[in-house]
């Protein structure tokens, strides 16, 4: 059995934004659609979506509102929130990270816009559910269960924190001061966790969503380069190689060819 599409929630009471929304996104995800927030904050709750695309502009219940009521609940706090808004300000753009957002698409939106920023967050929401499972089925040893609920608990507070920021990674300092933690403490964990340092987990996190981008994708390596966190198409290209042993472009030329061959 194949497995399932993974699932994006639309949030907009604008009936042509989401009709061209659901047009980009339907061969590739699952689509839920809510057109206001409140009925938003319910499917969020009860579909458990990869992501989150929400409008800014909503009558009674705001995007900035249901965006703040998503990230306090626990059953969606983890979800990345990606906010759709006709005002694409710096102010705007603030307002929407403070309030929890991941990403930030301004309108009119194209669908190379749409389709990129959603897999960007879509694998590496994937990644981190991964993760959290990896943190509760390889425990060993016997730690107090207060304990290890703690370190479960920062372990996934630096993994989505690490996901939020994945245009500017932070340096491991700037990640400790913002968990409370220290980095001899985080990386401990990490080597504990996956066998490898934070500063490795977070190059996992941007090769992984770099090559979400290239696979079946159109976008130029430069455009790949700044969704990722890379300040240039070289950079992106040097550490692109240097994990997988392919530049980018030669990773979509196999990608293509490989989809090209004739299916047994």
């Amino acid at each position: 059995m194949p497995d399932p599409k993974p699932r994006v929630l639309i949030i907009d009471d604008e009936p042509d934004s989401v009709s061209l929304l659901m047009d980009y996104l339907a061969e590739r995800y699952g689509l839920m659609v809510s057109l206001d927030g409140e009925d938003g904050l319910r499917k969020a709750k009860l579909g458990k979506p990869d992501v989150i695309l929400l409008d800014m502009a909503m009558p009674k219940l705001d995007g900035l509102e249901t965006c703040r009521l998503l990230k306090g609940s626990p059953l969606t706090q983890s979800v990345p929130v990606i906010f759709l808004s006709a005002h694409a300000g710096v102010q705007d753009r603030l307002d929407g990270f403070e309030a929890g957002a991941v990403d930030f698409i301004a309108k009119p939106f194209t669908e190379q816009e749409v389709l990129a920023r959603v897999a960007v967050h879509v694998s590496t929401h994937l990644r981190l559910r991964q993760l959290e499972s990896l943190a509760v089925t390889q425990r060993s040893g016997q730690p107090a269960p207060e304990l290890d609920a703690r370190s479960d608990s920062l372990f996934l507070q630096a993994c989505n924190y690490l996901h939020e920021h994945l245009v500017r990674t932070p340096e491991l300092p700037e990640l400790s001061r913002a968990l409370q933690t220290t980095d001899r403490v985080l990386n401990a964990l990490f080597k504990d966790r996956l066998g490898m340092t934070v500063f490795e987990f977070s190059l996992e996190l941007r090769m992984d969503a770099a090559r979400s981008l290239l696979d079946g994708g159109t976008q130029q390596v430069q455009r790949i380069a700044a969704l990722v966190g890379y300040q240039n198409a070289g950079d992106l290209t040097r550490a692109f190689r240097r994990h997988y042993g392919l530049t980018p472009s030669q990773y979509r030329q196999q990608s293509e060819s490989a989809s090209d061959e004739p299916q047994e």
